[in-house]
């Protein structure tokens, strides 16, 4: 996962501004994306640190997770991960990558405003991992916090929690797959 942000509007000076000072930037029909730059690596639990350049804060700027569908079955085992709203409705994708060598890889890319959920599923104990992302700010970093909503059987998740039951069913399916080479949960009209 990463940090990324949308800056409204199509200005090349801007882009050209961002390219030149070293960020990996690139314009979209309606807006600039810029990824920010990790500053520091998260490890046991810590979230990984990206740096939010100063300049940037005085625009309109809208913070993105970046996140993928992805993973796979193989001969005995499998795990996979899916990618949800907060709704628990599946989302429209900006790349689905085709090709070949995709077994087991990521199959679907997304940008999330705010909170991105992701389910991922074990095949072989069919546990199913509910965890929300959430981007947090301060000054000049930015960090994205997980929270672990469900870690058990799909039949034991709760009653609240019944929304993602779609996109655990699909994560199982897709831990399944053998050599899966595509998405299993995305809104219709994805990319």
């Amino acid at each position: 996962m990463r940090i990324v942000a949308r800056i409204p509007g199509v200005d090349p000076n801007c882009l050209a501004f961002l390219k030149e000072n070293g960020f990996e930037a690139r314009q979209t029909r309606q807006s600039i994306i810029v990824e920010f730059p990790m500053q520091k690596r998260g490890f046991a639990g810590s979230p990984d640190i990206f740096y939010v350049p100063p300049f940037l804060l005085d625009l309109d700027l809208i913070f993105l997770i970046n996140l993928a569908e992805g993973g796979g079955g193989r001969r005995k085992t499998g795990t996979a991960t899916t990618v949800c709203g907060f709704s628990g409705k599946p989302l429209k994708p900006y790349l689905i990558p085709l090709g070949r060598n995709l077994a087991n890889r990521d199959h679907a890319f997304f940008s999330v405003p705010g909170v991105a959920i992701t389910v991922t599923a074990i095949r072989k104990s069919q546990l199913v991992v509910v965890k929300t992302h959430t981007i947090q700010q301060e000054n000049l970093i930015a960090w994205i916090e997980t929270e672990v909503l469900h870690a058990g059987k799909i039949s034991q998740i709760s009653r609240s929690l019944r929304r993602f039951c779609p996109a655990a069913k699909a994560a199982l399916e897709k831990a399944e797959c053998h050599h899966c080479i595509h998405p299993h949960f995305i809104a219709a009209g994805g990319r």
